[in-house]
């Protein structure tokens, strides 16, 4: 699974071109994945295009293209698989780098 998030400042213009959604009240995120690169927006058809070469490089299984918005319950798990790996300019991983700055998710309180 694909995942991308949509912030609330997202700017009106792209998501009218994106998902034919007026607003970010309005985005349906279980209907975005069918809109993209339908509307002829350049943005729309280049991430389209980003889409399906991402799926022809792992074509098995289908990768299936999941929106959240800011404030929905896969929030957590967007922001959990950002950064997994060590890479040479970070040498902790992501969530030990949040840890250190004393990052708490939402509902969890200091133990």
């Amino acid at each position: 699974t694909m995942l991308m998030w949509v912030g609330r400042a997202v700017d009106s213009g792209l998501l009218q071109g994106l998902f034919g959604a007026p607003s970010f009240e309005k985005l349906n995120p279980t209907q975005a994945e069918e809109t993209v690169g339908t509307r002829g927006d350049a943005v729309s058809n280049k991430i389209a295009n980003i889409l399906r070469q991402v799926r022809t490089e792992r074509s098995v299984p289908y990768m299936q293209l999941k929106v959240i918005r800011c404030g929905d319950n896969l929030e957590p798990r967007f922001f959990a698989s950002l950064i997994e790996d060590r890479t040479a300019g970070l040498q902790s991983t992501y969530t030990e780098f949040l840890q250190r700055m004393g990052y708490r998710p939402q509902g969890q309180g200091q133990n």
